[in-house]
């Protein structure tokens, strides 16, 4: 039976965040496990060519989207699909995002994003 090792803080996930997060706590001196069954980078994070992108702070939810919506619900082509029998289930949620794809919703919600966005870039340089 292999010892217990007693650590300070576990991340579960070697992606971009993890690891991320991990070296930031370890530079603070805290005691850091990452934990994850593949190497570091190899799940969702080798596809993201790594970016940060401050400026990508618009809502899926637009007045375009909105617009496109019919569209996208009734073409079987579609990239979007949809199970009609859960559309009752969907219907509450499926009313809240047309909401928050007006304009006045779509600029608030931009705004809220780019303040959650600001920090990101000084937060990932060494």
């Amino acid at each position: 039976m292999a010892a217990q090792e007693t650590v300070e803080i576990a991340i579960v996930g070697a992606g971009v965040v993890g690891l991320a997060t991990a070296l930031r706590l370890a530079e603070e001196g805290r005691e850091v496990l990452l934990i994850d069954p593949n190497e570091p980078g190899s799940g969702a994070s080798s596809g993201n060519a790594g970016t940060i992108a401050e400026y990508a702070c618009m809502p899926v939810g637009t007045p375009a989207v909105l617009r496109a919506l019919p569209n996208l619900l009734l073409n079987p082509d579609s990239p979007f699909s949809l199970r009609w029998p859960a559309l009752l289930q969907l219907a509450p949620w499926l009313v809240r995002f047309m909401r928050q794809s007006l304009p006045a919703a779509t600029r608030a919600n931009a705004l809220a994003l780019a303040g959650l966005l600001a920090g990101a870039l000084p937060a990932s340089s060494p």
